[in-house]
């Protein structure tokens, strides 16, 4: 068991985080017993005699005094990277010299040591000189800088924070962010802005299709960003449009069937719950741009139709992420066309602040998807679990990582196709590393002209297949989180090559969830982990491997 010594407004982000690195901890009381403490306050009331302990903060306190810790000059400015050799990230607040004779660990902006392991006595001390949780509290709040999306920082902190732990205790256990069998968890998304072209007749919307279409096509092509399969498709679609206004040809925007055979698997759809709203809290402008033409009513046969079928049909929301009574309106509004109360939203154009959280759990929302970056790809909280906003009980959300338009629009990050595989492939090793969901967010109107981006999703599809991935629906990915943060570790013995694992969970689904047990076992050089399924047994016994293996106490 672990022991947390913390401040009381810490407690939030000390939780959260401990929710998402699934190991048996604990808030510290003086009458237990632990082997490791984690701690970030200045008290001075813990009892130092424990085998571990991780120090953290940026400025000296108490416990420095009593471990004869040495420490240098606090970096006068915010921000910077820990290099801890295999892995790197991102801090944005100050870091402290570590001037300790011993074992670096990590080093901090201008190269300071930030990180150091010490002896003292028969206790391992492992010296962090910048802020844990203030950091894991500001990616749970207002998240990271687009320069950094591509470092999944939270994920890093965990492991980091686990690498540490299983060299100085030995052995450690987790319950990992992945599904038996899996690497990893996919949620493919839609946003549906438009519907159909025929809603559009002389307006911004089309002549921005005539343009892109016509003159920007060309202009691809000669740029290298598109080749001729896409002038000629554009510039057919262009021209077929007076009869598909007749009514005489197929409207090319029709993003529910071009998804339901493109996907191969269930996904979530995210619709607008009222035609010619902008929404408030927004200049004029915005606002206009904002509103859609198509009335969800219109659709209420087909959206029935694939939620039977297991797709998901959530809300896109308009002001619901400042107001839970419009939020309720909106979600009702969706359920009267559905037939049944959708449990999740989105915003449209990712509207949101910190007091969303709050005011979508007002309205009855179980989950949101709108935590992401509208003009970068990758991970705005720092990670790829899905995790529970600061500051409400029952929502959670789920990150978004990937969005077309953030990829491909100019004005954005206006990537050539190879250069966003290039970042694909990193966000995939990302979450190969760590586990949790990557989320794709591929809008309505991608796979048909003017975008033309459906070979790129096609071949993005077939790389995460290949990846051996749970594809689940936004609403299903949750709900496995959700039955993860349910369990809870009560006992921990070890015998020699066996270890037996007490726990239970108040969710009776967690014990069909496909959950892992794992167990991290310091060897004489690194590390290795074993997992062990676990199908709701109140005790899971398994055998550890015979390795030359540190000598481990028992939790």
């Amino acid at each position: 068991m672990i022991g947390i010594v913390c401040a009381p407004e810490e407690r939030p982000a000390a939780t959260e985080l401990f929710e998402l690195f699934k190991t048996p901890w604990e808030f510290y009381d003086s009458g237990r017993d632990y082997k490791a403490i984690i701690i970030t306050a200045d008290s001075r009331e813990v009892d130092l005699d424990v085998p571990v302990m991780l120090v953290f903060g940026s400025r000296r306190v108490w416990v420095d005094e009593q471990l004869g810790t040495s420490t240098g000059a606090r970096s006068e400015s915010a921000g910077g990277w820990i290099d801890c050799g295999s892995i790197a990230y991102p801090v944005a607040g100050h870091t402290i010299q570590i001037d300790e004779s011993g074992r670096v660990r990590a080093t901090g902006p201008g190269d300071v040591t930030a990180v150091v392991e010490f002896r003292r006595g028969d206790a391992t001390v492992i010296r962090c000189g910048y802020d844990l949780f203030s950091e894991v509290e500001r990616l749970l709040t207002t998240g990271q800088e687009p320069e950094c999306a591509d470092v999944a920082t939270l994920d890093l902190h965990i492991d980091a924070v686990r690498s540490w732990l299983v060299e100085a205790i030995g052995i450690l256990v987790e319950i990992p962010p992945v599904r038996a069998g899996h690497h990893y968890a996919v949620c493919l998304t839609h946003d549906i802005d438009f519907a159909s072209i025929r809603l559009h007749r002389w307006d911004r919307t089309l002549f921005g299709f005539l343009y892109r279409g016509t003159i920007g096509s060309v202009r691809d092509l000669t740029t290298g960003r598109g080749d001729f399969r896409r002038l000629i498709r554009n510039w057919a679609a262009v021209m077929s449009l007076p009869f598909v206004y007749a009514g005489l040809l197929s409207d090319p925007w029709q993003p529910f069937d071009s998804y339901l055979a493109a996907d191969g698997t269930e996904a979530t759809f995210f619709v607008v719950p009222f035609p010619e709203r902008g929404g408030a809290r927004l200049d004029h402008a915005r606002s206009r741009r904002r509103r859609v033409a198509y009335d969800v009513g219109d659709f209420t046969t087909t959206l029935r139709a694939i939620s039977i079928r297991g797709h998901e049909v959530a809300v896109h929301g308009i002001d619901a992420w400042h107001d839970s009574e419009a939020g309720r309106v909106e979600r009702n509004r969706i359920a009267e066309v559905l037939g049944k109360q959708p449990t999740g939203t989105r915003m449209h154009w990712l509207c949101f602040d910190e007091h969303s959280p709050a005011a979508l759990e007002g309205a009855g929302f179980e989950y949101d998807a709108t935590s992401g970056f509208n003009d970068a790809v990758g991970f705005k909280a720092g990670t790829a679990q899905v995790f529970r906003p600061i500051g409400v009980k029952n929502l959670l959300e789920l990150p978004l990582h990937v969005q077309d338009t953030a990829m491909f629009f100019p004005g954005r990050l206006n990537l050539r196709e190879r250069d966003a595989w290039r970042r694909l492939d990193d966000l995939r090793a990302a979450v190969r590393r760590s586990g949790g969901v990557l989320t794709l967010s591929w809008h309505d109107r991608s796979l048909a002209p003017e975008r033309l981006w459906d070979r790129f999703y096609d071949r993005l599809l077939e790389a995460l297949r290949s990846d051996g991935v749970w594809f689940g629906t936004a609403g299903a990915v949750v709900e496995w989180f959700r039955q993860r943060r349910a369990v809870q570790f009560t006992h921990i013995d070890i015998d020699g090559d066996s270890i037996a694992v007490d726990l239970h969970s108040v969710d009776p689904k967690a014990s069909t969830a496909g959950l892992l047990i794992r167990v991290h076992l310091a060897c004489e050089v690194g590390s290795t982990a074993i997992d062990v399924p676990w199908s709701g047994e109140a005790r899971l016994e398994a055998r550890l491997p015979s390795l030359r293996r540190k000598e481990a106490p028992v939790p």
